[in-house]
């Protein structure tokens, strides 16, 4: 049983490693070349980024391949992006742990529709300091969508999640207006979409989990004066961070 379990999870580390090639196309699609190019994403074959040479089926082996090729181009040589080898990696990490918490369910299914829209958002943060409008409202919907069924099928606690959306979402504005926008309007949206996944409390614990981890990376870079209050640095890889920590740290059960 335990064996059947380790290889469950492992089938989902598989499986998120080829999500996390093709939300890697998705990220960098949108961020070049906008939304004209979903067409391309959903039917061009993958090629390479300098030399635009078509990949090869043994080129297209998430994680493997660029190991084993290190991160150049089989063609031209040239170096390829570390971001495809991070997104294949957290996503690969992302459905294993859902999968792990939650096993085969509709709660499954709605937490890696999350899990999804955090990979793209840690990519476009990243690389562009970006959380794309259109990414919002697509996930945001699929979860909703997937709320309400599971509301019809299980009677499963509708309200608490669409109340929880718009606290968080109301929340976190009211900050970005008297903080002078310190917080970005992007991660504000996005932790509308997140509360409405994982319920305001535990949106409110992923915060700050994310705010600590954050303050924990800028000290050393303050304390060294390559970091500043006005340096920005990417938050959705610490967002992404704190949604998954609280799956597993159930912080309530420490304040009672």
């Amino acid at each position: 049983m335990i064996g059947d379990c380790k290889m469950d999870i492992f089938i989902f580390f598989i499986l998120g490693t080829l999500f996390g090639s093709f939300y890697n196309v998705v990220a960098f699609s949108l961020l070049d070349k906008g939304q004209e190019n979903l067409k391309h994403i959903l039917l061009g074959r993958s090629h390479c980024p300098n030399c635009k040479e078509k990949l090869s089926v043994i080129e297209m082996i998430p994680i493997v391949s660029y190991i084993l090729l290190l991160g150049k181009c089989k063609n031209c040589k040239q170096s390829i992006s570390c971001y495809y080898l991070l997104g294949e990696l957290i996503t690969s990490v992302t459905f294993a742990l859902l999968y792990h918490n939650f096993g085969f369910s509709i709660d499954l299914l709605i937490h890696l529709t999350l899990g999804s829209l955090l990979v793209i958002s840690v990519i476009t943060d990243i690389k562009k300091r970006l959380i794309l409008n259109k990414l919002l409202i697509v996930f945001g919907a699929i979860i909703l969508i997937l709320r309400i069924v599971l509301h019809i099928a299980l009677d499963f606690y509708l309200l608490y999640y669409l109340v929880s959306g718009f606290v968080m979402f109301l929340s976190l504005f009211l900050v970005m207006v008297l903080s002078g926008n310190k917080l970005g309007g992007g991660d504000v949206k996005l932790y509308g979409v997140i509360a409405l996944t994982i319920g305001a409390l535990d949106a409110f614990y992923s915060l700050f989990f994310a705010s600590v981890l954050g303050l924990l990376i800028m000290i050393p870079g303050m304390l060294l004066g390559k970091v500043d209050r006005k340096t920005q640095i990417p938050f959705v890889p610490f967002i992404w961070i704190g949604v998954l920590l609280t799956y597993y740290i159930d912080v309530s059960a420490y304040l009672l």
